[in-house]
């Protein structure tokens, strides 16, 4: 399993950018049994982005799970949400902050990215984010699916204008005055 997170970025000149609140979990189609030579060339226990079949009918059929169940599930397993949640803003943040350094301050570059996220759990029982992949401009089909229809506008709304942003949203560096980690160094560069 690994969930799709959404970022907005408004603005590299100080790192403004949001992630939206709802996200969802993609599951691999088929369970990944303890006997891993059985699945080597069995793709659907190893990838949750595509159902791979011979039927065209069910090709490319994607199981997704919504934030409430995942939520459920993992406050089920004794995992603290919350705690994970402020490690997912905390690596959006990393990422936003490692972006401008390489791209420079630009006021006006706005994006919004698809970031695929694994569940990590640690030998303490604390599960981290750990980022598989950053997808640019990413497709917004499932959400419409899952019925956030009404996420497409508030995307828009949140890259492209200079607004107030949905409180769907959970803006990095939530405190105005708050710096983003590395953000004295990225001052010295200019």
């Amino acid at each position: 399993m690994d969930l799709r997170v959404y970022l907005v970025v408004r603005s590299f000149a100080d790192a403004e950018a949001y992630l939206h609140t709802k996200w969802y979990a993609r599951v691999a189609n088929r369970e990944y049994p303890s006997d891993v030579s059985a699945t080597e060339t069995d793709f659907e226990s190893h990838f949750t982005v595509a159902c791979y079949d011979a039927d065209p009918a069910v090709s490319g059929a994607q199981l997704m799970v919504l934030k409430s169940e995942v939520v459920c599930e993992l406050e089920g397993q004794g995992i603290n949400v919350a705690e994970f949640e402020e490690d997912l803003c905390g690596m959006a943040r990393s990422l936003v902050t490692a972006a401008q350094a390489q791209i420079g301050r630009w006021p006006r570059s706005r994006a919004i990215y698809g970031m695929d996220v694994l569940l990590v759990r640690g030998p303490s029982g604390r599960c981290s984010p750990q980022l598989l992949e950053v997808n640019f401009c990413p497709d917004f089909t499932t959400l419409i699916k899952l019925g956030e229809k009404e996420a497409i506008n508030e995307f828009m709304g949140a890259c492209f204008t200079s607004g107030l942003v949905s409180e769907r949203f959970t803006r990095l560096g939530d405190d105005p005055g708050e710096t983003f980690p590395g953000q004295k160094d990225l001052d010295a560069i200019d």
